[in-house]
């Protein structure tokens, strides 16, 4: 479901005997994805059991399978075809063929819609995803409506979404397992309505979190509506292409210069040890462009630049990797 992307985008043992999680719990700083970042995913149409409710529990997904990849940029809005339709959002998640559309803050992460397939979902009265902080056994429920046309028939879209935190524990992947996790149960009613029919559906999801991960971890869901046969379907994270550690880059205190940028851009950070670096250039569709290895670190002030002459005009996005460690994604302008 293109409508649910932005949903998509830590253990302690007590003595010898016994295994305790600790309660995880979601804010917008260790949830929300960041411009820049670009997630590696799988769907696949393989319904699993998204196992028990409550606390310290181990979920198995394994069955989800090995999937079909599909990448998901973090980008500006800005950077967007129709940016213009979704002036509430500050981020907008490319998957390849459809874009959507989110506010994220410390307080939220709300819906404002998606493009799918030519057509254009704008909420009119947008759509509370998490507010944060999300604790074990919070539950949350909001209204939202959109107007849509779709083969040439406009409907109006409107439902409500309830979220409950109803449990946590560690969830296994295909691809990984991870720990102090928190499951969230979606449960979204809404129906379309147009001049001559109606459409009821339900989306009954469940989601996992971990914190410090700003991308759902793993997904599974079941769709039923009242014109088609149900659908079920999934999604996990295979990895993180290009994520954010600003502490990290505190330390080295990086900045990129001019910016707008013409023929260079500068890189200039304080390092209290020899090294390497490496720096990636990303357009906004996440596909890297260039890089530069290998360039050597020395202790004290360092001043790297790249030349942009031959990037044409337009919006890309920087990451600055000290030591094989990301430390900075940087979001800047090439014009000539």
């Amino acid at each position: 479901m293109k409508k649910h992307l932005q949903h998509l985008f830590a253990l302690a043992i007590l003595g010898s005997s016994v295994t305790a999680l600790a309660q995880p719990s979601l804010t917008g700083a260790n949830t929300n994805p960041t411009i820049g970042e670009i997630f590696s995913t799988k769907t696949t149409t393989i319904g699993v059991t998204p196992g028990s409710a409550g606390a310290n529990q181990t979920w198995n997904l394994t069955g989800l399978g090995a999937g079909t990849s599909v990448t998901v940029n973090a980008v500006s809005v800005a950077s967007t075809p129709s940016a213009a339709s979704f002036p509430g959002a500050n981020i907008a998640f490319y998957d390849g063929s459809s874009y959507s559309y989110a506010n994220n803050t410390s307080a939220s992460s709300i819906n404002h819609g998606n493009t799918a397939g030519g057509v254009l979902f704008s909420y009119s009265n947008p759509e509370t995803i998490l507010s944060f902080p999300v604790n074990y056994n919070n539950v949350s429920t909001d209204s939202w409506q959109c107007i849509f046309t779709n083969a040439s028939i406009t409907f109006t879209r409107s439902g409500t979404t309830t979220v409950t935190a109803d449990g946590y524990g560690t969830v296994t992947t295909p691809a990984n397992t991870y720990s102090n996790t928190m499951r969230l149960h979606f449960v979204q009613t809404y129906t379309d309505v147009s001049a001559s029919f109606t459409i009821t559906y339900t989306n009954n999801e469940y989601i996992w979190y971990t914190p410090g991960i700003h991308y759902a971890v793993a997904a599974t869901y079941t769709v039923t509506n009242s014109f088609t046969s149900p659908f079920t379907g999934g999604t996990y994270l295979n990895s993180v292409v290009t994520g954010v550690n600003s502490l990290a880059s505190l330390a080295y205190n990086v900045s990129l210069f001019p910016n707008p940028a013409s023929d260079n851009i500068n890189i200039a950070f304080t390092s209290e040890e020899s090294g390497k670096a490496e720096l990636k250039i990303f357009d906004v569709n996440g596909k890297q462009l260039q890089g530069v290895n290998e360039v050597a670190i020395l202790p004290g002030d360092n001043r790297l630049k790249v030349n942009t002459n031959e990037l044409a005009p337009g919006v890309y996005f920087m990451s600055v990797y000290m030591n094989n460690q990301l430390q900075k994604n940087e979001r800047f302008i090439v014009a000539h």
